[in-house]
């Protein structure tokens, strides 16, 4: 049976994630070469709207994966965004 996992940014630790209207680039040293990971990228507040123009993985020496994404935020002030990621092991 397969172990589902799933963490997210900002936790109840952490300061919002704030941006501004227009397009940034994010990173979140997340993932592995051994299991499934699935990442998305939504509003943490109303009246928004964020897209992922783009997302890539970077692998390190040690194997470690660093994801990235190319965000933007359309409207009047920007908001705060919510980081998701998922990871399925097994089968």
């Amino acid at each position: 049976m397969p172990v589902v996992s799933h963490w997210w940014a900002p936790t109840e630790r952490q300061i919002g994630l704030f941006q501004g209207v227009g397009t940034s680039e994010w990173s979140w040293r997340f993932g592995d070469r051994q299991h499934y990971w699935s990442f998305c990228v939504r509003p943490f507040q109303a009246n928004m709207e964020v897209e992922v123009l783009r997302q890539w993985t970077v692998s390190e020496n040690s194997l470690d994966q660093v994801e990235h994404f190319e965000v933007e935020v359309r409207g009047t002030t920007g908001g705060l965004l919510q980081f998701n990621v998922i990871k399925v092991e097994g089968s």
